[in-house]
């Protein structure tokens, strides 16, 4: 028969085992970012298709966009760009990596940060499918509707 202290040292080991699993999940689920898009939406200019949307992190952990690439109606990598106003000269340049800070959102919009695919298009196109690469959250599918110039709008 055990003793009453050892019983007792056994109930306070199973306690402190309870508590730091409960605390270990507690903290991954904070770390965890949570990632919504919104308002995707891309337009055809002469010379490349300029996708743009609202990219929302709900969790507390930051999270970075790392790329993208269309998987349908066609296969094309796409790059992720920023634009640059220096001396009243508007300039685009290659990112790595867009960020989103845990409970923030990013717009990806007409002179900002943008995702961009080099190539000649077709208005008929309409819908296509991109696929967004996360650091953390993964990849995660979209549509993204073709819109006119005059359609696009900012929040």
């Amino acid at each position: 028969m055990m003793s009453m202290r050892k019983q007792a040292i056994l109930v306070i080991i199973a306690v402190v085992v309870i508590a730091a699993a409960g605390s270990y999940i507690a903290w991954s689920y904070l770390q965890a970012p949570s990632i919504e898009i919104h308002d995707a939406r891309a337009v055809i200019t002469p010379k490349a298709l300029a996708i743009y949307m609202v990219i929302h992190n709900h969790g507390f952990g930051a999270d970075c966009l790392v790329g993208a690439e269309i998987a349908s109606p066609f296969r094309a990598e796409a790059e992720l760009h920023e634009t640059i106003v220096s001396g009243g000269t508007a300039s685009m340049r290659r990112v790595s990596s867009i960020c989103i800070a845990g409970r923030s959102k990013v717009d990806l919009a007409p002179g900002g940060h943008h995702i961009m695919v080099m190539g000649n298009f077709s208005r008929e196109i309409g819908e296509l499918t991109l696929i967004l690469h996360f650091q953390k959250s993964g990849d995660i599918a979209i549509k993204v509707t073709i819109a006119s110039e005059g359609e696009i709008h900012t929040h």
